[in-house]
């Protein structure tokens, strides 16, 4: 779905499917667009649904790549929004980012790191899709959240056995840092046993809205279903998950 071109001076008339600098995401008018077109794809008329998936989305490739290197290196990527691209299709789904190919600085404690990360750079992202879909700092937080834990779970998955635990006290001082700006938590890190070994997964607080598209169910880690049933689809992914033990943890947890 392509939206009716409206010519401006800023390219909002532009194609939304393709690549474009992510301080596009920092503007109302152009979230606006992704959040419409990411609604309209899900068949819901609320565009507080296609604003949060849409940041959900966003983040999950942006934190992927940043906690990534963040974990393995000690460093974080350059972050200022100029220096990232963003690739979206016609539906306002994130489909690709390409972080900067120099710049970093060494940030050792979890707490910087989740400021940085959450305040920093999806800060401006966050605030212009609330203008744009009128979603909560909650909601938003919420998502972002689940892409976070969603991140740590994936390279818990290729941490060594004898560093997992490690792995997962970063994560959770990670998301307990004060940048979240939550009195409630707005997911749960748990570590699972499995055959395969133990598991990072997360149980979310906060629903990403995407239920209210039409044929759309909760997803796996919502709070709205049955904490059974939810507990059984999180171990049943992390269970199916391709599992590794080539991660170099370049963090060391500080206490």
């Amino acid at each position: 779905m392509v939206l009716d071109p409206v010519t401006t001076k800023n390219g909002e008339g532009a194609p939304l499917a393709g690549w474009h600098g992510v301080h596009r995401l920092t503007q109302a008018p152009f979230v606006t667009r992704m959040a419409t077109a990411y609604s309209a794809g899900l068949d819901t008329p609320h565009l507080a649904v296609g604003g949060a998936c849409g940041l959900q989305h966003y983040a999950g490739r942006f934190v992927l790549a940043t906690i990534g290197a963040w974990v393995q290196t000690g460093h974080l990527l350059d972050l200022a929004h100029d220096r990232w691209q963003v690739r979206l299709d016609a539906d306002g789904h994130t489909t690709g980012v390409a972080p900067p190919v120099v710049g970093s600085r060494a940030v050792a404690d979890p707490e910087d790191a989740a400021h940085a990360v959450v305040s920093e750079h999806l800060g401006p992202i966050v605030a212009a899709t609330r203008a744009a879909a009128r979603i909560t700092e909650r909601v938003a937080h919420g998502c972002i959240a689940a892409s976070c834990s969603g991140a740590f779970a994936a390279l818990h998955r290729r941490t060594p056995p004898e560093r997992q635990g490690e792995l997962t006290r970063i994560a959770r001082s990670f998301m307990a840092a004060p940048a979240w700006r939550a009195t409630r938590p707005l997911v749960d890190l748990l570590e699972v046993e499995l055959p395969a070994g133990v598991a990072l997964v997360h149980e979310r607080h906060v629903c990403c809205l995407i239920r209210l598209g039409r044929d759309h169910g909760a997803c796996g880690t919502c709070p709205d279903i049955d904490p059974l049933e939810r507990r059984r689809r999180t171990t049943t992914h992390a269970a199916a998950a391709p599992r590794g033990t080539d991660l170099h943890l370049g963090v060391t947890h500080v206490a």
